[in-house]
Protein backbone atom coordinates (compact mmCIF):
# COMPACT_ATOMS: atom_id res chain seq x y z
CA UNK A 1 0.00 0.00 0.00
CA UNK A 2 1.28 3.09 -1.19
CA UNK A 3 0.88 6.08 1.41
CA UNK A 4 -0.84 7.64 -0.48
CA UNK A 5 -3.77 4.78 -0.13
CA UNK A 6 -2.88 4.62 3.40
CA UNK A 7 -3.88 8.49 4.36
CA UNK A 8 -7.18 7.62 2.26
CA UNK A 9 -8.04 4.35 4.00
CA UNK A 10 -7.22 6.46 7.61
CA UNK A 11 -9.39 9.31 6.34
CA UNK A 12 -12.24 6.67 5.31
CA UNK A 13 -11.96 4.57 8.58
CA UNK A 14 -12.95 8.06 10.76
CA UNK A 15 -15.33 9.39 8.06
CA UNK A 16 -17.48 6.95 8.12
CA UNK A 17 -18.13 6.74 11.79
CA UNK A 18 -18.32 10.28 11.76
CA UNK A 19 -21.53 9.99 9.05
CA UNK A 20 -22.86 7.50 11.58
CA UNK A 21 -22.51 9.87 14.04
CA UNK A 22 -23.85 12.48 12.16
CA UNK A 23 -27.18 10.36 11.30
CA UNK A 24 -27.45 9.46 15.19
CA UNK A 25 -27.73 13.03 16.57
CA UNK A 26 -30.27 14.58 13.62
CA UNK A 27 -32.53 11.43 14.45
CA UNK A 28 -32.07 11.69 17.73
CA UNK A 29 -32.38 16.12 17.64
CA UNK A 30 -35.59 14.85 15.83
CA UNK A 31 -36.73 12.45 18.66
CA UNK A 32 -36.51 15.22 21.40
CA UNK A 33 -38.07 17.89 18.83
CA UNK A 34 -40.79 15.50 18.51
CA UNK A 35 -40.92 14.23 22.65
CA UNK A 36 -40.94 18.45 23.23
CA UNK A 37 -43.63 19.05 20.59
CA UNK A 38 -45.65 16.29 21.82
CA UNK A 39 -45.26 17.14 25.90
CA UNK A 40 -46.52 20.38 24.85
CA UNK A 41 -49.35 19.53 23.39
CA UNK A 42 -50.07 16.97 26.34
CA UNK A 43 -49.72 19.99 28.34
CA UNK A 44 -52.04 22.28 26.13
CA UNK A 45 -54.44 19.36 26.30
CA UNK A 46 -54.16 18.66 30.25
CA UNK A 47 -54.95 23.03 30.73
CA UNK A 48 -57.43 22.36 28.46
CA UNK A 49 -58.92 19.75 30.34
CA UNK A 50 -58.69 20.84 33.89
CA UNK A 51 -60.20 24.56 32.49
CA UNK A 52 -63.45 22.94 31.13
CA UNK A 53 -63.53 21.02 34.25
CA UNK A 54 -63.42 24.23 36.38
CA UNK A 55 -66.37 25.83 33.91
CA UNK A 56 -68.21 22.31 34.81
CA UNK A 57 -68.17 22.63 38.17
CA UNK A 58 -68.42 26.59 38.40
CA UNK A 59 -71.66 26.33 36.20
CA UNK A 60 -73.12 24.15 39.01
CA UNK A 61 -72.03 26.13 41.79
CA UNK A 62 -73.23 29.23 40.44
CA UNK A 63 -77.00 27.59 39.79
CA UNK A 64 -76.34 26.02 43.53
CA UNK A 65 -76.01 29.90 44.62
CA UNK A 66 -78.79 30.99 42.98
CA UNK A 67 -81.27 28.57 43.97
CA UNK A 68 -79.51 28.43 47.91
CA UNK A 69 -80.91 31.98 47.85
CA UNK A 70 -84.09 31.48 47.37
CA UNK A 71 -84.15 28.46 49.92
CA UNK A 72 -82.64 31.05 52.33
CA UNK A 73 -85.59 33.56 51.69
CA UNK A 74 -88.28 30.70 51.18
CA UNK A 75 -90.75 30.06 54.51
CA UNK A 76 -90.38 27.21 56.50
CA UNK A 77 -93.51 25.18 55.22
CA UNK A 78 -92.53 25.95 51.74
CA UNK A 79 -88.85 24.66 51.88
CA UNK A 80 -89.72 21.82 50.80
CA UNK A 81 -89.31 22.41 46.86
CA UNK A 82 -86.17 24.06 46.91
CA UNK A 83 -83.99 22.20 49.06
CA UNK A 84 -85.19 19.25 46.32
CA UNK A 85 -83.69 21.31 43.65
CA UNK A 86 -80.32 21.99 46.11
CA UNK A 87 -79.87 18.18 46.53
CA UNK A 88 -80.02 17.35 42.90
CA UNK A 89 -77.25 20.26 42.62
CA UNK A 90 -75.72 18.20 45.01
CA UNK A 91 -75.85 14.60 43.44
CA UNK A 92 -75.02 16.16 39.70
CA UNK A 93 -71.77 16.92 41.59
CA UNK A 94 -71.00 13.08 41.35
CA UNK A 95 -72.19 13.02 37.88
CA UNK A 96 -69.91 15.77 36.64
CA UNK A 97 -66.76 14.06 34.90
CA UNK A 98 -63.92 16.17 36.06
CA UNK A 99 -59.67 16.77 35.55
CA UNK A 100 -58.20 14.85 38.21
CA UNK A 101 -56.93 17.16 40.14
CA UNK A 102 -60.39 18.51 40.81
CA UNK A 103 -61.83 15.01 42.95
CA UNK A 104 -60.77 16.58 46.23
CA UNK A 105 -62.73 20.02 45.07
CA UNK A 106 -65.10 17.72 44.22
CA UNK A 107 -65.52 15.71 47.48
CA UNK A 108 -65.25 19.01 49.69
CA UNK A 109 -67.56 20.97 47.32
CA UNK A 110 -70.39 17.55 47.63
CA UNK A 111 -69.61 17.63 51.56
CA UNK A 112 -70.68 21.41 51.32
CA UNK A 113 -73.58 20.83 49.83
CA UNK A 114 -74.72 17.80 51.89
CA UNK A 115 -74.45 19.73 54.58
CA UNK A 116 -76.15 22.36 53.48
CA UNK A 117 -78.84 20.38 52.47
CA UNK A 118 -78.72 18.46 56.20
CA UNK A 119 -79.35 21.52 58.34
CA UNK A 120 -82.23 23.11 56.09
CA UNK A 121 -83.85 19.30 56.40
CA UNK A 122 -83.28 19.73 60.16
CA UNK A 123 -84.62 23.57 60.45
CA UNK A 124 -87.97 22.00 58.13
CA UNK A 125 -88.48 19.03 60.74
CA UNK A 126 -87.76 20.80 64.18
CA UNK A 127 -88.74 24.28 64.83
CA UNK A 128 -86.36 24.89 67.60
CA UNK A 129 -83.36 23.07 65.88
CA UNK A 130 -79.99 24.51 66.25
CA UNK A 131 -78.68 25.68 63.21
CA UNK A 132 -76.03 27.64 64.26
CA UNK A 133 -73.36 25.02 63.52
CA UNK A 134 -74.23 24.34 60.07
CA UNK A 135 -74.28 28.62 59.48
CA UNK A 136 -70.50 28.49 60.96
CA UNK A 137 -69.56 25.01 59.19
CA UNK A 138 -71.24 25.57 55.79
CA UNK A 139 -68.98 28.63 54.63
CA UNK A 140 -65.87 27.11 55.96
CA UNK A 141 -66.37 23.98 53.69
CA UNK A 142 -67.27 26.55 50.81
CA UNK A 143 -63.80 28.41 51.48
CA UNK A 144 -61.90 25.15 51.65
CA UNK A 145 -63.23 24.37 48.12
CA UNK A 146 -62.32 27.84 46.99
CA UNK A 147 -58.86 27.25 47.91
CA UNK A 148 -58.70 23.37 46.13
CA UNK A 149 -60.13 24.87 42.92
CA UNK A 150 -57.98 27.66 42.98
CA UNK A 151 -54.86 25.00 43.38
CA UNK A 152 -55.85 23.45 39.98
CA UNK A 153 -55.26 26.18 37.60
Amino acid sequence: MTEGQEGFATQRSFSLPTRINKRILIISGTVVAALAIISSCNNYYDQKSRDSSRERLDKIVKEWDADLNVASSTARIALSPPVMKLRDYAQSIDRTPVHDCFDEARSTLREYMDTTVQYFVKFMADADADLSRGVEQSPKLRQENEKKLEACK
